[in-house]
């Protein structure tokens, strides 16, 4: 643990030396639209921040914050801290967040359209309680002492030092299974991979499947974590977590605690806590395994490869010739989502038809049009997002969208081709089923979803009189049918706690896929004549998506195969399919480990939260809450100057002195408040970012941080011309920005877009006297108008640059004073990114050309070119033209790590050449130019979960020098 603390020290103090961005405070997940207004209800330790008119909404997470948090706090011994909770009711990306510096957990309530086997609501507060939980933990004792000098910050500082993201998210997951009949811990799909992975025989070193890699498919940190945790907790035979916490922060600086604490509690040290886990699930799993029938997954439609490819949603159009049409989502580490098409399906060949964004439902067909849902994003705020309904007509090969500014889910079109059915959520909570003119878009009919049920996958029965919808609510997931007229619900299949979805219809019978036997996810058959379920298909690791279909006469069942090279295209015709006939209301058997233990005699899918629910609600005022102080520091220390850092100016990033944080709840106003003392100097620093309104204010001011100046000709010496000299003044020096701009974004679709207008202005109460007019001084101002817009494709795992895309950044520099002493400046860049020879390398162009008024004046103001790379001065010109080229190429180098070492995910090699001509009036142009190469290593060290990036710079340049640099990167910097 020694080396870790080392280590981290030495990255905190080099990251100072590099050109690298940080922002202000130390977490911010975006800002609310500014129209909203909030109100707060108070229960407990509990400040839950909603937007108005959505009490019911509040008071639902209100009352189940009251009942979750005591059980699952007393399960670590503890109880909650007081916490504020922010509702994001009008986000559609359903996920959850624990922050420290400034705490808070912030909610988005919009439930997620897949997937979902318990009530969002419960799932959320359980999990999300949970890492409250742990961060209290992690705060205390000597973390509490260090809170003193430090704030909030102190036990972020825990966290990133000790307690690493597999820890945290896999106890969470832990959490949500043990404390419920559900959660990620029993659905067969979270730990699939894993099991195609022993059941094969292939196996990686630790490092590998703790920290991914880009040459195979690895499962993420939660997997990780929860497969550790959930077999040390069963052989532990208690709730060893607090132990090991109060281990850690007790004795952080005992160089052994980390190793030391986790063997007495849990038997093995952290890292060893991988063997005996992959052990216990690889025999569980053989023992499954055996217990199978053989089974033959039919013809593989796609080309097989050799690390993984992913094959979903497969979905099969009727040409108006009477020609079928498969389509699939397909997805790789060297590719982004994409819809491919198969001209012939013995053949393996596929045709990208068009890219796919933020899909969040499967691809559905009606005759010769498909159509699903995409999260896009708002035009301005982070927390305001949509889903919109996609079509792409096969036989034109246009795609649109069919309305913009919706959140609608999972569409699906009925047989005769005049409506789409999809879901509606709505922010409130409540959710309508919609029937929508397939080519308006305009609502047809409406019918609501009984109450504390989530609408998830709906298909349409044969003659689209009705319709079969997944409802998962209090009693978790079941099949229901809604007669379209009428709005009369029934029951096809009992909602109970498993994974069930991916349903379709197909004469008269409803297909589905569950993981109910043998913690295996399979496709199923629901006769709606006589409402039997028979088991169809009987694979090792995973069956999904099915979908039946007609091709040359015959019936056929397509689906996605998992196998350990990931989801295969498989098709088989329906003769050759299984037909066991199944108890689907039988209870699910859980491995032993999940079984009822110390602390877990609570359920959350036991709770009914009460209809009559009243809470006391009050306004919540941003103005009365926009200065909410949470860390400080005992020296000055400025997270904004971290990208401008040079060591001739090192006070303003960091000095003696004092630093005040401040954030709000809503995310949308920081400052820090610092003082700095060095030479004499007793300094101020202001700085303060408000992102509530449209446009997003930033305002800098350092005070007395260095001399104030005055500068003048001097006077002639001799036969010599005057020169410019510079007096030092005996009054306080200021230096003011303030920074206007409005962050548009586009996202949408596969791409990435953004418009950036923006306006700054600088003060510097530095003088500066014309020749001649020595009563009459100008102090030093700046005023800088730009815009940029940006456009480029989202990046596959193994991409460096984007395969795609294009940026244009326009900016203006102007001299407000009025003796005009400094130049104007214009600069216009043009950049952009495409494919190179070998796929995931690319190349980044860039033209750029800055033009100086110069007439009249007597300064430059300033430049918006970096220097040469080998260069370390900037050269000015009145005029200069510049390019360069960038070329990207990742190399897969065998994921080789040294134990407790370093671990070696891929190297980049990036060649690069730039040119520039500088040209002055009567003079002849000025060439320079430099070129080289970037080699970095992407790799962890001494096993700490931060992801790292550094390597050499070699350049050559005009001047005939080599100059070598050592480059280094950091995520939150980036």
């Amino acid at each position: 643990m020694k080396k870790r603390l080392i280590v981290f020290l030495i990255l905190f103090g080099t990251l100072t030396g590099f050109r690298n961005t940080l922002y202000a405070q130390y977490y911010k997940t975006g800002e609310d639209p500014a129209r909203l207004r909030w109100s707060q209800v108070k229960t407990g330790p509990f400040q839950i921040i909603y937007p108005q008119g959505m009490d019911s909404l509040a008071f639902r997470y209100a009352w189940l914050l009251e009942q979750v948090s005591p059980p699952v706090m007393s399960s670590l011994g503890i109880s909650s801290p007081s916490v504020p909770i922010v509702l994001h009711a009008y986000n559609v990306k359903s996920n959850g967040t624990v922050a420290w510096a400034p705490k808070r957990i912030e909610m988005i309530t919009t439930p997620p359209s897949e997937g979902l086997t318990q009530n969002w609501e419960k799932q959320l507060v359980l999990h999300e309680i949970r890492h409250v939980g742990q961060m209290h933990l992690a705060g205390r004792n000597f973390f509490r002492f260090l809170g003193l000098l430090l704030g909030e910050q102190s036990t972020g500082l825990s966290v990133g030092l000790y307690f690493p993201a597999w820890l945290l998210e896999g106890d969470a997951v832990l959490t949500e299974t043990l404390f419920s009949q559900s959660g990620r811990g029993r659905e067969a799909a979270f730990l699939m991979p894993y099991k195609a992975y022993f059941l094969s025989g292939i196996s990686y070193p630790y490092d590998k499947w703790r920290f991914g890699s880009f040459r195979h498919y690895i499962p993420n940190h939660y997997a990780l974590g929860y497969m550790k945790l959930s077999v040390a907790r069963y052989y532990s035979g208690e709730e060893a977590l607090p132990q090991i916490f109060d281990d850690i922060t007790t004795y952080p600086y005992w160089p052994f605690i980390y190793g030391r604490t986790f063997r007495k509690n849990y038997g093995y040290y952290a890292l060893k806590l991988w063997e005996p886990a992959a052990e216990y699930y690889k025999n569980a799993w053989k023992a499954q395994d055996a217990l199978k029938m053989a089974f033959d997954p039919g013809l593989q439609l796609n080309k097989s490869v050799k690390d993984y490819v992913s094959y979903t949603s497969a979905a099969v159009t009727e040409q108006p010739d009477g020609e079928t049409g498969l389509y699939a989502i397909k997805s790789s580490l060297a590719q982004t989502e994409r819809l491919v098409y198969f001209p012939n399906e013995g053949s393996q060949k596929e045709k990208t038809v068009t890219l796919l964004g933020q899909i969040n439902s499967s691809v559905n067909a009606g005759r010769h049009h498909l159509y699903w849902s995409e999260t896009v994003s708002g035009h301005r705020w982070a927390h305001e997002n949509f889903s919109v309904i996609m079509t792409y007509n096969t036989v034109t090969g246009k795609k649109k969208t069919l309305c913009s500014g919706t959140r609608y889910f999972n569409p699906n079109p009925s047989h005769d081709g005049h409506l789409v059915a999809a879901c509606h959520y709505q922010p409130a909570g409540s959710s309508q089923l919609h029937l929508l003119d397939v080519n308006t878009g305009e609502v047809r009919e409406s019918y609501d979803i009984p109450s504390g049920q989530y609408p998830g996958e709906v298909t349409w029965s044969e003659d689209d009189r009705m319709l079969h919808i997944l409802l998962t609510g209090d009693e978790g997931t079941g099949i229901y049918t809604l007669e379209r007229g009428s709005g009369k619900w029934d029951t096809l299949l009992l909602p109970s706690f498993h994974s069930l979805s991916d349903i379709m219809e197909f004469e008269n019978v409803l297909y589905f896929k569950t993981d109910k036997f043998l913690n295996t996810d399979n496709i199923y058959k629901l006769n709606l004549t006589d409402k039997s379920v028979c088991q169809l298909t009987e694979v090792r690791f995973g069956a999904f998506d099915p979908l039946v279909a007609i091709k040359d006469g015959k019936h056929y069942l397509y689906y996605s195969h998992y196998t350990p090279q990931g989801y295969q295209l498989c098709r088989l015709p329906l003769e050759d399919l299984l037909c066991i006939p199944v108890d689907i209301s039988q209870e699910r058997q859980d491995l032993p480990l999940l079984s009822p233990g110390t602390g877990t005699t609570f359920n959350i899918d036991a709770l009914r939260v009460p209809e009559d629910l009243e809470y006391s609600v009050k306004k919540y005022s941003k103005l009365g809450h926009a200065f909410k102080i949470h860390s400080w520091m005992p020296f000055y220390f400025n997270y904004n100057r971290i990208e401008h850092f040079t060591f001739k100016e090192y006070y303003k990033t960091v000095a003696a002195g004092a630093t005040l944080m401040t954030q709000n709840s809503l995310g949308t106003l920081s400052s820090l408040l610092g003082y700095s003392y060095r030479r004499g100097f007793h300094a101020g620093h202001i700085a303060v970012d408000y992102s509530g309104w449209f446009p997003v204010f930033s305002l800098q001011a350092d005070i007395n941080d260095r001399v104030r100046t005055q500068t003048s000709l001097a006077p002639p010496e001799g036969t010599q011309e005057r020169k410019w000299k510079t007096d030092t003044l005996s009054s306080v020096h200021t230096d003011i920005r303030l920074k206007t701009y409005i962050p548009f974004t586009f996202h949408s679709h596969g791409w990435s877009r953004g418009l950036v207008p923006s306006v700054q202005y600088r003060f510097s109460n530095n003088l500066y006297t014309l020749p001649g007019t020595q009563d009459k001084h100008v102090s030093n101002q700046s005023l800088q108008l730009g815009v940029q817009y940006y456009q480029m494709t989202n990046l596959a795992p193994r991409d460096i640059f984007p395969r795609l895309g294009f940026g244009l950044n326009v900016q203006g520099l102007f001299d407000p004073g009025y003796l005009k002493l400094f130049s104007h400046v214009f600069f216009m860049q043009a950049y952009g990114y495409v494919p190179g020879v070998i796929r995931n390398q690319a190349l980044k162009w860039t033209v750029s050309w800055q033009q100086h008024a110069l007439k009249n004046r007597l300064f430059y103001l300033g430049t918006f070119l970096q220097p040469l790379r080998g260069i370390k001065e900037n050269h000015h010109a009145p005029a200069t033209f510049a390019t360069s080229a960038d070329y990207a190429i990742p190399i897969g180098i065998g994921d080789p790590s040294i134990p407790d070492v370093l671990y070696i995910k891929r190297l980049q090699l990036i060649p690069f050449g730039e040119y520039r001509q500088f040209r002055h009036p009567e003079r002849e142009k000025e060439h320079a130019w430099s070129c080289g190469a970037d080699l970095l290593f992407d790799f962890h060290i001494f096993r700490i979960g931060l992801p790292l990036t550094a390597g050499l710079r070699y350049a050559y340049t005009y001047e005939k020098k080599h100059h070598v640099e050592f480059l280094f990167s950091f995520p939150a910097f980036n």
